[in-house]
């Protein structure tokens, strides 16, 4: 995990830490289920994880499939995990009925959101837009972090034309050692948080040129969007 997020913080590529903590849960999962005594062990259930746990981060049919692929790759590789892990004789016992179990409980408060996936449909315009009533700039983001649509005062306030933010071009902005705390608040935010405050830098234009950076520091509030 801490891997996964240096990595994004270092290149901003989230989608090849993805991949590369697909890659590495699959080689845990191979491992755990040679720990365990081999397929015959209810940890083999835990392969479901994968692209369940995939389609849920990154919210596509493609990071699932990426998952399940590396579920079979894991149950491919158990039998020789042996021969490079010192795991010593193992067995099936029945307390490994557990670890299945439990992440099968995180399940449940998610199911709403399996369902009703928040990005799966655009947001309604606000009927009072609500960027003429503060001064803030207003994004609307989906739930892996995407800014949808930014309001106008992006270009008073950061001095910025609004389509620089849209994407990831907020992300591309962040200062890099900032970026793994706005992830975070965006996990808390789709595990049900109702809302998360934090500090940023962001890269902005800087006046009259010159190549040092200029970074700013503001105030990110998340706040989670009416349904």
């Amino acid at each position: 995990c801490w891997f996964a997020a240096l990595l994004v913080a270092a290149t901003g590529r989230m989608t090849l830490a993805g991949r590369a903590s697909v890659a590495t849960g699959g080689l845990a999962l191979a491992g755990a289920i040679a720990a365990a005594g081999g397929l015959a062990s209810p940890v083999a259930l835990l392969a479901v994880a994968l692209p369940v746990e995939s389609c849920w981060i990154a919210g596509s049919r493609r990071a699932a499939i990426s998952g399940a692929l590396a579920a079979f790759g894991a149950i491919l590789l158990q039998p020789f995990a042996n021969q490079f892990l010192p795991l010593g004789e193992s067995a099936i016992a029945g307390w490994h009925w557990l670890l299945p179990l439990a992440w099968a409980l995180t399940l449940l408060p998610r199911a709403a959101a399996f369902a009703n996936p928040a990005d799966a449909r655009q947001a309604e315009p606000a009927v009072d837009r609500l960027e003429e009533t503060i001064d803030a700039v207003v994004l609307r983001v989906c739930r892996q972090g995407e800014v949808l649509d930014a309001s106008a005062k992006a270009r008073s306030i950061l001095k910025l034309a609004p389509e620089l933010l849209l994407g990831a071009g907020l992300f591309e902005r962040v200062h890099l050692s900032d970026r793994v705390a706005y992830l975070t608040a965006l996990a808390d935010m789709r595990e049900g948080a109702p809302k998360r405050r934090l500090d940023l830098r962001i890269r902005l234009p800087r006046d009259g040129g010159g190549s040092a950076d200029n970074f700013r520091p503001f105030r990110l509030e998340l706040l989670r969007g009416a349904r």
